[in-house]
């Protein structure tokens, strides 16, 4: 079973019912939300999804699949006629540049997209397409699209690197987190950099690089991050 509307809606007015008919009778039905994070910068707060990662992965049998182009999007359609377990597939509301090919596997539920020396940005979503813009040979990119991923995987590729986490998301929670509590669980030497947004600016009108602008998740920024981080 498919439902589907704006990720706000879909996610926060039903939460319970997600709750109960996914997280606890682990029912197979796939919740498919348009809008994450700013995509929808020009209805306003209402329609900001700021903290659907942090909230839909603690519960149990959930998969989130935070799509990053349209080749991972029609891969993720055919598997999800065929799982048998709660998944939310998170989309932005703009089209975005492909990442992938047909022949790329993405089964780890993460794929180094570009190598680095000393480490890497870790990203979902829109800001792995950014993150591709800021990195260099030091700094690689990881597009960690699905959660829960091969955690032992991940682990092989970050350790003993510095990692950068960027997302259009609430930092208590969300991909940051998630990658913290896989270096934490794992003992892997990684230190990590969190980008991310700010909660106290929850309700703030503006466009999508307005808001970008306001929490520091710009370009300017981000790279000032990556270099001081690194050296």
């Amino acid at each position: 079973m498919f439902v589907y509307a704006i990720s706000t809606f879909m996610v926060m007015r039903c939460y319970e019912q997600i709750r109960v008919s996914q997280g606890v009778m682990k029912l197979p039905i796939t919740i498919v939300g348009v809008g994450s994070g700013y995509s929808y910068d020009d209805s306003g707060p209402t329609h900001h999804m700021l903290e659907d990662i942090s909230i839909m992965r603690v519960l149990p049998h959930m998969t989130i699949h935070s799509i990053s182009d349209n080749v991972m999007a029609r891969r993720v359609a055919e598997q999800s006629v065929n799982m048998d377990t709660p998944n939310y597939v998170r989309f932005d509301r703009h089209i975005r540049p492909d990442l992938y090919t047909d022949e790329d596997n993405l089964s780890n539920g993460f794929n180094v997209l570009k190598e680095g020396t000393d480490g890497y940005f870790v990203s979902t979503g829109i800001m792995t397409d950014e993150a591709l813009k800021y990195c260099d040979d030091k700094v690689g990119v990881i597009d960690l699209h699905t959660l829960p991923c091969d955690i032992n995987e991940l682990g092989k590729v970050i350790q003993d690197k510095k990692v950068i986490t960027l997302e259009e998301h609430f930092l208590p929670g969300g991909l940051g987190s998630y990658v913290l509590e896989i270096i934490s669980d794992n003992n892997l030497n990684t230190k990590v950099k969190r980008i991310g947004l700010k909660q106290e600016y929850i309700y703030r009108y503006g466009g999508r690089q307005d808001n970008w602008d306001y929490h520091n998740l710009n370009k300017e920024n981000i790279v000032k991050v990556k270099d001081e981080f690194i050296k």
